[in-house]
């Protein structure tokens, strides 16, 4: 109960702390705080006047607060933990050729040669310092150890104590390098992988290997479709900036929390993606945020040629968008209609399958325990992993471009991919 404001401030007195042995209360070893002294003064003016109820909450806050000195005292005895260090980083020499390649998804003849091409190395093929970090806290390190880092992270779903034991190094470091190394690769490389215009000049290619593989359209050029990247529930305080509720990232139709992406796959098997968006957003309204539309009707009218992609029935069709049949519920499709998608179902798994490949590759997509909204950058996880899986493509292939036996990914080096406006 509330104490009135109309009671008078009581008189405080030395010879009333006496009364205070009388009280069986747990107080701190280290003597009464100020607050505790007040509150337990106001709990003797409270019994005088006979006020009982207001007497027993002032009580109950002292020893509350007692309880908590005390508990504090107690965890600033107590020693700090040191912080844990694996000793220096460890040189790509000093792992064989098959631990390396499934410790960093990359060989290592391939790794330097991704080092080089982006710009990370000097003249004489060193790795180049780099400098990075807050201003409190900033780090110098080798290139090469920030790109293994950030390999490393996205290959297997680890703690970073787990993954210094095999890196070398200490864990505030490594996190700070992989913070880096994820954003610099969304700010200046997942641009490269959100633009069609690049490949135009390939279009009339991939359209006639499709046309000539019995898809019957003449001018395909890609596979559309949306991506849930599913994540730990939203909510914490590492919310308090962003302030995402439940609803802005659960997804009814995969029933879990995450972020959605709007991805593509070329018949050359390399992959286009946009995004993050909202987990509640549908695949039609994303691929409308992401442009994919605008872009086709811009390249079309360049070239003189209406190209369009193909997507799943989720999609509005139109003219640069192909799309599943569809029928009204409680309606049957036609045969032609069920013969149609039978067909283009074979053509449209290569997207289903990008997808997969990308996130057996980088496990760390599919732990989403650990895939924290507010702590990690999680909305650039997939597009970076996406990124790199078509680095991979470039030296090792993929699964589309097998299947379409399209020999477009022998004909583009990396450098051409990484500083090429146009192929």
């Amino acid at each position: 109960m509330p104490i009135r404001r109309d009671t008078p401030r009581p008189s405080f007195r030395r010879t009333d702390l006496k009364v205070l042995e009388k009280y069986k209360l747990a107080l701190a070893s280290h003597g009464l705080n100020d607050s505790v002294r007040i509150l337990l003064l106001l709990a003797l003016w409270l019994k005088k006047h006979e006020r009982t109820r207001e007497q027993i909450l002032a009580m109950r806050c002292a020893s509350v607060l007692a309880e908590m000195l005390d508990v504090n005292a107690t965890l600033a005895n107590l020693p700090r933990q040191q912080p844990i260090t694996c000793g220096r980083y460890k040189e790509p020499d000093e792992f064989d050729d098959s631990t390396f390649l499934s410790q960093f998804r990359f060989r290592k003849e391939h790794f330097w040669m991704f080092l080089q091409a982006l710009r990370w190395t000097d003249a004489a093929g060193r790795p180049k310092t780099i400098k990075f970090g807050k201003r409190l806290h900033q780090y110098n390190m080798p290139s090469h150890y920030i790109l293994m880092i950030l390999l490393r992270r996205l290959a297997f779903p680890a703690r970073w104590v787990d993954i210094n034991l095999i890196l070398g190094g200490a864990a505030s470091t490594s996190s700070s390098a992989y913070n880096f190394a994820l954003c610099y690769f969304f700010q200046h490389y997942v641009p490269l992988i959100t633009d069609l215009h690049r490949w135009k000049h390939k279009f009339a290619e991939f359209a006639k290997r499709l046309s000539d593989m019995g898809a019957p359209f003449d001018n395909l050029v890609a596979f559309v479709d949306g991506h849930f990247d599913p994540m730990a529930r939203p909510g914490g305080d590492g919310n308090v900036r962003y302030g995402p509720k439940d609803y802005h990232m659960f997804n009814h139709l995969h029933k879990d929390h995450g972020i959605m992406f709007q991805g593509a796959v070329m018949v050359n098997g390399l992959a286009l993606g946009w995004g993050p968006y909202g987990g509640n957003e549908n695949d039609a309204r994303t691929v409308d945020k992401a442009g994919i539309t605008e872009m086709m009707r811009a390249i079309s009218m360049e070239l003189g040629v209406d190209y369009s992609n193909f997507a799943d029935s989720a999609y509005t069709q139109n003219r640069y968008m192909q799309c599943i049949q569809k029928c009204l519920p409680g309606a049957a499709l036609s045969r032609p209609a069920r013969r149609f998608n039978s067909l283009m179902a074979r053509f449209r798994i290569v997207i289903e399958n990008l997808f997969g490949e990308t996130e057996n590759i980088f496990a760390s997509l599919q732990h989403k325990q650990n895939k924290r909204l507010g702590r990690q950058d999680i909305s650039k996880m997939f597009l970076v992993s996406l990124f790199l899986f078509n680095v991979r493509s470039i030296f090792y292939g993929n699964q589309t471009g097998c299947y379409y036996g399209l020999d477009g990914l022998a004909a583009i080096t990396l450098e051409e991919f990484l500083h090429a406006d146009a192929f």
